[in-house]
């Protein structure tokens, strides 16, 4: 009896030990996260005004290409420097040099890293195609409306890739919720398309044939940059590279691609391409470069935003980059505006806040439920 007693007891032993915490890693532990916590607090707290300052220079060098884009393509004096196949090419050499610059081991201010494999080579280099062609018809749009109109259809975006990212990628499939939310920027942009082509007499048909080449132009853009983040998706995927280089490959790899399209057009139509000369460009040299310059920076500014903030709080900023750059574009260079344009241009910002919105309560709803897979897994 006195041995059953004795193991009974030694083997509730160990499961007393079992149960008893350990106060030091406890304790420890309180500390790490609450010293981790204060961390970030005071970081949180003292970065908020650089972060207003990186937001506040995105908008602002979007709305200075955007500009000097139009001036360049379509000048007040009739005179254009580029059309859209030289001006997307000067943007991309540009961009290339300061991709370059940043990069460089002189100026330490990113690490270079290069292409590993043929898989990401031939992937970067079809997204390095679809990235030239958004922009080349994006700027093409630019000769035949007004910035603010086009930037008011390139809000249809999200729509092209929410179709889209249902068709190619599992990791995104079709939501009722982003679809309905994205009713008022379809309607917006109709909107302003009716209404774009004259807000003070009726529009001649050439007028109006502009305004349909414009139209499809930008609905073009919208679609090719719509795939732009399907293809970034695949090859960070497979290749995961950093979004510096990725950008930085994907404007020389844009450069070559661009020139072989213009070889090839020039070839079959010699009066196709509009070749800057070098008076031309010697006169307008500072705006070229604020243009090449503002290129690259308003897309790099948004990927240092992203640096300082999660993925959803970027798609809310970037929601909002579009109605302060109508507006901006309004401020710098104004134009009259139709009621049906104006009501237009309203309901689709009001959209893209609202798709932004409805972003963050989905990304909130799968976190809630990741640990509930977690805990039946």
């Amino acid at each position: 009896m006195v041995a059953k007693g004795t193991d009974i007891e030694k083997s509730a032993a160990p499961k007393a030990r079992s149960k008893t915490p350990k106060p030091r890693n406890l304790q420890s532990s309180d500390v790490t996260q609450a010293v981790a916590k204060s961390s970030d607090n005071a970081q949180g707290s003292g970065s908020y005004l650089g972060l207003a300052v990186l937001i506040f220079l995105w908008y602002t060098t979007s709305v200075l290409c955007n500009e000097t884009s139009k001036k360049l393509v379509k000048p007040a004096d009739g005179n254009p420097i580029f059309d859209k196949l030289t001006l997307t090419l000067a943007q991309l050499v540009i961009s290339s040099c300061c991709g370059f610059a940043l990069t460089h081991p002189a100026f330490g201010l990113v690490t270079y890293k290069g292409i590993q494999s043929k898989d990401q080579l031939l992937l970067t280099s079809v997204l390095a195609g679809v990235f030239a062609l958004g922009f080349i018809t994006l700027n093409a749009s630019f000769k035949e409306m007004h910035v603010s109109l086009a930037m008011t259809l390139r809000a249809g975006e999200p729509v092209c890739a929410l179709i889209l990212a249902g068709f190619f990628l599992k990791s995104e499939p079709f939501n009722i919720k982003l679809a309905l939310s994205l009713l008022p920027v379809v309607i917006g942009s109709g909107l302003s398309a009716f209404g774009g082509s004259n807000a003070t007499k009726a529009p001649t048909n050439a007028q109006k044939g502009n305004l349909i080449l414009g139209v499809g132009l930008v609905m073009l853009s919208n679609v090719c940059f719509a795939f732009r983040g399907i293809l970034t998706k695949k090859i960070k995927e497979q290749s995961n590279p950093d979004s510096y280089n990725l950008f930085f490959q994907l404007c020389y790899l844009g450069s070559a691609v661009q020139t072989c399209i213009i070889v090839c057009v020039r070839a079959f139509i010699p009066d196709g391409v509009l070749i800057p000369s070098s008076a031309m460009m010697s006169r307008e040299l500072v705006v070229i470069l604020l243009n090449g310059i503002s290129f690259f920076a308003y897309l790099q500014l948004s990927w240092a935003v992203l640096a300082r903030m999660n993925v959803v709080t970027h798609s809310m900023c970037n929601a909002m980059r579009r109605p302060a750059t109508i507006f901006m574009s309004l401020m710098v260079n104004p134009k009259p505006l139709s009621f049906i344009e104006g009501l237009g241009m309203a309901a689709a910002c009001f959209g893209s806040l609202i798709y932004g919105r409805v972003r963050i309560s989905i990304a909130k709803e799968a976190k809630k439920s990741e640990p509930i897979k977690a805990k039946s897994s």
